[in-house]
């Protein structure tokens, strides 16, 4: 998947579970896995109902970061 496509649907489904009471405020965490080195995830304490796609952190599979983002505290489970 690609770089724009993952920020487009992470946001998306971010804002689906918020909507729907699955998660509340900064509860929670999205990833994608964008190649076999790189994932993308959702912040620390962002809520997933106002998540832009330039908010979210870039990292690779040992969690260094990428980008100016932080990813959140929980990303090593992400990386299993």
């Amino acid at each position: 998947m690609d770089l724009d496509s993952a920020r487009k649907l992470i946001v998306e489904i971010g804002k689906l579970l918020y909507e729907r009471s699955y998660v509340v405020s900064s509860d929670g965490n999205l990833s994608v896995r964008l190649d076999e080195n790189t994932v993308l995830a959702t912040p620390t304490m962002t809520c997933k109902g106002r998540m832009t796609e330039d908010c979210l952190a870039l990292t690779d599979l040992e969690g260094k970061p990428l980008s100016d983002k932080r990813a959140s505290s929980e990303l090593a489970m992400h990386l299993l």
